[in-house]
């Protein structure tokens, strides 16, 4: 029969007892923080008229303001002709770009109106619209 020595069967009962007493130090690692993005929401309005100027000139007008805070953005106003489509892009700051592109219909009864939003060069908002232009 073979026998232990006592050492090593104290050995065996307090080394697992001290490991598991040793502090464990983790480092805890916060998972990737997205970019915080803008809480502004974009109320549109459009304008389009005949222009004073002539026959087959249209001024229209663009409203964009922030819904939270109601205050006007920006206001681009462009002047075309019905044979050339017109288009502005505007920086409201560093982050925020808006597009807006209108062309007249081969009918002048009509228009069709593309508002761009980009925040940091990605898309984040679009309108397409078909105007009805006033006799």
């Amino acid at each position: 029969m073979k026998t232990h020595h006592p050492a090593r069967r104290l050995a065996g009962v307090i080394l697992p007892a001290v490991l598991m007493a040793l502090p464990v130090y983790a480092e805890e690692v916060a998972p990737p923080v997205a970019p915080a993005m803008s809480s502004r929401h974009l109320s549109v309005r459009v304008d389009v008229q005949p222009a004073s100027s002539g026959i087959g000139r249209y001024i229209a007008t663009t409203e964009v303001s922030d819904l939270n805070s109601n205050k006007v953005l920006a206001r681009p106003k462009l002047a075309f002709s019905q044979h050339a489509p017109a288009s502005i892009e505007v920086a409201l700051d560093e982050d925020d770009l808006i597009q807006v592109e209108i062309r007249i219909g081969a009918d002048r009864r009509s228009a069709d109106y593309q508002f761009r939003h980009l925040r940091g060069g990605k898309l984040c908002g679009r309108q397409q619209l078909k105007l009805r232009l006033r006799a």
